[in-house]
């Protein structure tokens, strides 16, 4: 696997980073934004399905809020099995 450069960041103060997810037998190298007020790690449903990542459906939503406060449609519906990011 090549190793890629560390981005500048793109958003505000927020770090853009190449990492690694593990899951099963595979790694797929990925770009990940860090934000440390970030209280559960989220990955885009599109991105879930290109990496082949099964998803699973909550029996009910947990309901995620930005910045602002204000409830994000469609956060929380899925979950994957247990994975592991690398740095």
């Amino acid at each position: 696997m090549k190793k890629q450069k560390t981005e500048k960041p793109t958003s505000g103060t927020h770090s853009i980073v190449h990492m690694v997810i593990h899951h099963g037998e595979e790694r797929h190298l990925v770009t990940v934004l860090l934000d440390t007020g970030c209280s559960v790690p989220l990955i885009s449903e599109q991105m879930a399905k290109c990496l082949q990542l099964r998803l699973l459906k909550h029996e009910q939503p947990r309901l995620i809020e930005n910045f602002t406060g204000q409830m994000v449609e469609g956060a929380m519906e899925f979950y994957t099995n247990q994975l592991v990011l690398q740095h």
